[in-house]
């Protein structure tokens, strides 16, 4: 019986170090794929993820787009009121963009103050609703720190996907890239056109 018991205790502590282990992969992976300030993805993960949905949205047959949002004035916020308010507004921004985007959505924290989302089975008015659902909450959104209150706003460019133009076999980093691209065009006509603005690629 005092074997057993010994054997056991150590199947036991065995167990538990493997679970223990994996625990800790897992945390290093959520770490490596998500970011620290805002808590949304990452670039990162946005290189592996965004693929796989412009895969499935293919094999579907189902449009879908990439929106590019930058918070207008960001330096202006860091400038006057410091850093730590400007990482206030960031995580202000990144939670409303996440209430107010669908659950299936994938937001990311693409660098600095800009984000990425990809709409999946989103034809283009649909993102446009979204576009402007989005901007208009961060718009209202009041920004608290230290008995300070501000707002800031964003600019949002789209672009739709469009199937006629996907080259079977053709890399979808690639295409990942070309509209990414492209969103990033209409995003910086939203900042020429006066900010806190949705602008359609094309």
């Amino acid at each position: 019986m005092a074997i057993i018991g010994i054997v056991a205790g150590r199947m036991r502590n065995d167990n538990h170090a493997l679970i223990t282990s994996q625990d800790k992969k897992n945390q290093f992976e959520h770490q490596a794929y998500v970011d620290a300030l805002t808590g949304v993805h990452n670039r990162r993960w946005m290189l592996d993820a965004f693929p796989r949905a412009f895969h499935r949205c293919e094999l579907n047959n189902s449009p879908f787009a990439i929106m590019m949002a930058d918070i207008d004035h960001f330096k202006r916020v860091n400038d006057t009121h410091g850093h730590l308010v400007g990482d206030i507004t960031l995580k202000t921004v990144a939670r409303c963009m996440t209430d107010h985007l669908r659950p299936h959505d994938l937001l990311v924290r693409y660098g600095g103050e800009e984000f990425a989302v990809l709409l999946p089975d989103t034809g283009l008015q649909e993102a446009k609703d979204i576009a402007e659902r989005v901007r208009a909450a961060i718009a209202d959104a009041m920004i608290h720190r230290d008995g300070l209150s501000f707002q800031v706003t964003i600019s949002i460019g789209i672009t739709p996907t469009r199937h006629e133009n996907l080259v079977p076999g053709h890399p979808h980093e690639e295409k990942l890239e070309d509209l990414i691209g492209e969103a990033d065009q209409a995003l910086y006509r939203a900042k020429e056109q006066g900010r806190n603005r949705v602008v359609i690629f094309g």
